[in-house]
Order: structure tokens, then C-alpha cells, then sequence
């Protein structure tokens, strides 16, 4: 069952893949039980609820929660530790990694012209996503992570290894430059690779890891020397730190949102920016049209001005690092201080209770923190998925 799931997350990536992602998504990560329902239910009435007195203030959008709830189904089924045991372990992720090299490989020649174009030569390693288009290559790394930590713990029990699967992982993880991912995965990776007692066990990862590090070091800070700065002059700050100041300018302007939030979909959140004004200037893809969707009264208010940006600098918010919202801030803007903190608690909680050694917990807890505090991936299906077999996986190798 879940081999055919993992063949919905790779089927590329257009408006009408989106429910077959979603649907994948959430099957990774539930299991149909009374106990999980009602759980799932007491959020959507105490969210819903949420909204609804909001909206006696403001002006919502109920499609865009509608949109929003369906998209952060999976995070919430891992928060409340419903997701499955699949009998599949590293073998599933092996063969994740293989296809992911393929299907990038096959974008590649199909729509970039190699191996006469090549990627860091040629056009940006953005392009090695698979099928997955615009923003792909971020869940590229994030499958070759979880191939690389489910290697490191296969080779600290004395199991073999095989060299061509750490070649395929390598690939997923480094080649597509997500440098957030990367970051994130070398500390995770670090912090794996102290669980294993023999020391020579610890130096082989060790050395790899340093390896990396020097690998992508100077590129990473050639790409800090060449990130768009308008957005840093418009406003007077990083981006991120911008995200949490317009969080603390809209609960100082509203106290009752700090215990509401907006509502889902109705700040930051994937529904939002679907249906933002600026949304074909901050991704490239066209307005959504779907009835009700339309931009609340607080994201115009305190996000959109950041947005704004954009009208005079198509590239001002091209890169992850300079887009004013965080998956921390999103889900706080939205469903308030105690739900918002509260989820991000129990996730995190589940996460850690994940695997039988501490050292992975902390990990997998160190790798999504990372993602969380600079990203915003926790409404994406396809990171969903990843996240579900990866962790699967490596607890189950």
C-alpha cells in the first residue's frame, strides 16, 4: 500500500496533482481510529469556532481554512502520533531516493537541455526537483536526508551499504543547493551519528559530514553575498525577523488575536498566498480562482505590505531566506498563541518519541526545527510524504 502512495508523490507537479498529494499525504500519516477522529474533529470545531469570531470583526475567507485545514491534515495526524506502521523500512526509502535521482534526471534532459546544459553552469540547481517543479528542489534534499540517515544508521548496526544508494542519497541531498536543508540536514546527520559507540564508526561519519560542510560552504556564501537586499532596505530587517514583528504589531493591534488567531488560510498560510493579490510576484504561478477564496482583511493589513516588495523587484522574495513568513509564525498568526504553540508542541513531542534512540530523535527534531523556524513547508503534501516514509524508514531500519 504504501509503494503506491509513494508513486502518487511523483507524479509531476501541477494544479490537479495537488489532491492525489494530499490524499497520499494523509494516508502516510493516519490511521483510522475512533480515538484519532475525534481528536482531528475537536481541532476543526475549535479552530472553526476561532474563525467564526474573527470573522465579526474581520473580513475571512472560509475557503481558504477549508483549503488550509485539508493542507495541514498531516501535520496534525503526526502531532497526534496516528500514523501508520508500514511494513516497508529503508527499503521504501532507498527506492524514494532512486526514483527522485531518475525523474531529476529525466527533467533535466526533457525541459534543460543536459547533458549539453548543466546545472551551476549553465542555470541555477533549482532545477534538479524532479517533477516536481518551481520549489521541488527543497524536497529533493529533504528525501536524500532521510536516505542519508537511514545509511548512517544502517552502518552504525554493521550492516553493508551500498555505494551506489549513498551516491543517490548525496545527490538528493546536496546537488538541488537547498542550503536551509542542508544546514539543517548536516547538523541532524551530526547529531545521528553520535549514537553509535564505536569510534571509528563515529570518525567515517564525521569526516563525511566535514566533507560536505566544505562542499557547499563556499557556495553557500557566495549565495549570501548575492541574496536581494531591497526587502532589508524597504523595511530595516532580515525577512525572518520580520515575520515575528508583524506577528507582535497585529497582536498589540487586536489582543484578541494572540487567543484566536486569524483562522487558518487567513495570514500566511499556503490559502493565503493562494490567494494573495501578489502571489504570481512571490511564486510564479497564476491568482487562484475558486469561489469565496479571497485575501482577509489581516493578511492585506500585515502581510501583504511585506509582499508588496515585490511590484518593484520581481527577485525580492525569490529566495527562502527572504520571504517574511516562517512555518512558526504562520501557524501562531493563525490559530493564536496556545493552539498554534500547542501543535507545534505535540509535534514535536510525537517526533521525538519516534525512534528508539535519542540520538536520532534529536536529529529528525533538530533537522524540521531548522525548516520551521526559516521555511514554510508544514502545508506541503510532497513534504508530508517525504517526512511520513523517510521517518518510517529510518525507525523501522
Amino acid at each position: 500500500m504504501s509503494r503506491y502512495l509513494l508513486y502518487l508523490l511523483l507524479i509531476p507537479r501541477v494544479a490537479a496533482s495537488y489532491p492525489f498529494y494530499a490524499a497520499s499525504a494523509f494516508f502516510l500519516s493516519f490511521e483510522f481510529r475512533r480515538d484519532y477522529i475525534y481528536l482531528i474533529a475537536l481541532f476543526f470545531l475549535s479552530s472553526l469556532l476561532s474563525l467564526m469570531l474573527v470573522s465579526f470583526f474581520y473580513d475571512v475567507s472560509y475557503t481558504a481554512y477549508a483549503l488550509e485545514f485539508v493542507l495541514i491534515l498531516p501535520m496534525l495526524c503526526v502531532a497526534i502520533r496516528s500514523g501508520r506502521l508500514w511494513p516497508e523500512g529503508a527499503g521504501l526509502v532507498a527506492e524514494f531516493n532512486y526514483l527522485v535521482v531518475f525523474l531529476s534526471i529525466v527533467n533535466l534532459v526533457v525541459n534543460w537541455g543536459f547533458p549539453f546544459r548543466l546545472p551551476y553552469v549553465h542555470y541555477l540547481p533549482d532545477a534538479i526537483s524532479s517533477l516536481w517543479g518551481l520549489g521541488g528542489a527543497k524536497l529533493v534534499t529533504v528525501v536524500g536526508f532521510f536516505g542519508l540517515l537511514s545509511l548512517i544508521k544502517q552502518y552504525q548496526q554493521g550492516r553493508v551499504v551500498g555505494k551506489c544508494l549513498i551516491l543517490c542519497c548525496g545527490f538528493n541531498f546536496l546537488l538541488p543547493s537547498y542550503n536551509i536543508g542542508i544546514v539543517a540536514g548536516v547538523l541532524a546527520l551530526a547529531a545521528a551519528s553520535l549514537s553509535s559507540l564505536d569510534v571509528k564508526r563515529v570518525l567515517v561519519t564525521g569526516s563525511f559530514l566535514g566533507f560536505v560542510a566544505l562542499l557547499v560552504g563556499s557556495y553557500f556564501v557566495g549565495r549570501l553575498d548575492s541574496l536581494n537586499m531591497i526587502f532589508f532596505h524597504e523595511f530595516g530587517m532580515h525577512p525572518k525577523v520580520y515575520s515575528f514583528f508583524s506577528l507582535k504589531e497585529m497582536f498589540e493591534f487586536s489582543p484578541l488575536l494572540l487567543l484566536t488567531g486569524t483562522g487558518l488560510g487567513n495570514f500566511s498560510g499556503t490559502a493565503a498566498l493562494w490567494a494573495s493579490e501578489y502571489l504570481s510576484l512571490t511564486s510564479g504561478h497564476s491568482r487562484i480562482e475558486l469561489p469565496g477564496l479571497k485575501e482577509s482583511a489581516l493578511h492585506a493589513q500585515f502581510m501583504a505590505p511585506a509582499l508588496a516588495v515585490t511590484v518593484d523587484d520581481v527577485w525580492a522574495l525569490s529566495s527562502t531566506l527572504n520571504k517574511p513568513y516562517t512555518t512558526v509564525t504562520t501557524l501562531v498568526g493563525e490559530l493564536g498563541l496556545f493552539m498554534g504553540g500547542g501543535l507545534l508542541w505535540c509535534f514535536f513531542r510525537s517526533v521525538g518519541r519516534q525512534f528508539y534512540s535519542r540520538y536520532f530523535s534529536v536529529a529528525v527534531v533538530v533537522f524540521l526545527l531548522v525548516i520551521f523556524f526559516i521555511d514554510n513547508l508544514h502545508t506541503n503534501p510532497l513534504f508530508w510524504g517525504a517526512f511520513c516514509i523517510g521517518v518510517r524508514g529510518v525507525s523501522r531500519s
